[in-house]
């Protein structure tokens, strides 16, 4: 492996951005951040590397293809991570070994499947100039779909396949390990180790295909053992509203419970608000909007949507944030919590 091009190629590449990063205060340690920023910068290139490497080498087993590029993806992730602690040295760090936990679950577990993935497109086709561009499409193209999520939905945060946690506060050092983001990582190393087991059974040394046909029993069983876990992969994608990994705004507003619509506000509140109440709150956000237009002098009657959690705790369970008020003004969205006065 240390003789292929491409992997020398990322190995320099993995090593500047280790240097970029240390000479960037909120990137120059472990953490959420840097964490983040390796997750979508070297998957890219550790796909590139294992298809040029499956290509090289068809007669091998499948499962030496899928430990090696695995290894070498984890080698290619070691560099900057290893740069980023000889940087802690000098830079403050407040929770080191949270900050190296973040580094493995994000970026190491993105190298390990974006490795799985340049093995399985090299496997696909017999194209050797062509698969590792395509291979380094694919951790390039979740990324984003990451920022397409970001941008589509009421959520603040977002997990990435590859890229990992972009927790939608920045030079927050509060941020902390959710317990749905283990989950969702843990669904990753599963399809990691699925995709593994299931290339190995389908892989032809001899031809240096994948191959279905002549297979034994036993193949064909950890075909069916692969196929079923691939399958608890998708389904906790299709079922990522509840278990945290996204959320979506039907889910969203089914959560809270009732809607008012008023003036220039739709509202979705608790659905234990009294009616009493959720009438002040809509006048009150109706005389909010037209003020802050009639100050700036907007002529727009679009509604605008305001979300009211129930306490900080739920809002941050579901969107990403607590305390913090924000707003997406591209969705037209604010988010709140119910609070006493002056609130």
């Amino acid at each position: 492996m240390a003789t292929l091009f491409t992997f020398r190629l990322s190995a320099v590449f993995a090593a500047i951005v280790g240097v970029a990063l240390a000479f960037i205060p909120l990137l120059a340690v472990h953490g959420v951040e840097s964490a983040l920023a390796l997750g979508v910068l070297l998957p890219p290139w550790v796909a590139a590397t294992a298809a040029s490497y499956t290509e090289r080498n068809r007669d091998m087993r499948g499962v030496d293809l899928m430990l090696r590029t695995i290894g070498s993806g984890l080698l290619i992730w070691s560099i900057p991570v290893l740069l980023l602690a000889l940087g802690s040295l000098r830079v403050r760090q407040c929770a080191p070994g949270e900050g190296l936990i973040f580094m493995v679950l994000g970026p190491a577990v993105g190298c390990a499947l974006a490795a799985c993935m340049g093995v399985w497109v090299a496997g696909s086709t017999n194209r050797p100039r062509v698969s590792p561009w395509i291979a380094a499409a694919i951790p390039i193209g979740a990324a984003l779909l990451g920022v397409w999520a970001f941008y589509a939905t009421p959520t603040v945060y977002v997990f990435g396949a590859f890229a990992g946690y972009f927790p939608g506060a920045i030079y927050d050092e509060l941020v902390q390990i959710p317990t749905r983001y283990l989950t969702y990582r843990a669904t990753m190393l599963v399809a990691v180790l699925s995709l593994t087991v299931l290339f190995d059974a389908l892989w032809n040394p001899a031809s240096g295909k994948l191959d279905l046909r002549g297979r034994s029993r036993s193949q064909l069983g950890a075909v069916a053992v692969a196929v079923g876990a691939l399958g608890i992969v998708a389904a906790s994608y299709w079922n990522g509203d509840h278990l945290g990994h996204w959320v979506s705004e039907e889910y969203l507003v089914e959560r809270l419970g009732k809607t008012e619509q008023g003036r220039h506000c739709v509202v979705h509140m608790p659905r234990e608000t009294q009616p009493e109440d959720a009438r002040r709150l809509l006048e009150d956000c109706d005389f909010q909007v037209e003020r802050a237009r009639k100050l700036v002098g907007l002529s727009s009657t679009e509604p605008v949507t305001a979300y009211f959690f129930r306490n900080q705790n739920e809002k941050k369970d579901l969107i990403g944030v607590g305390r913090t008020l924000i707003a997406k003004p591209w969705r037209g969205e604010v988010y709140l919590q119910m609070s006493g006065w002056p609130h």
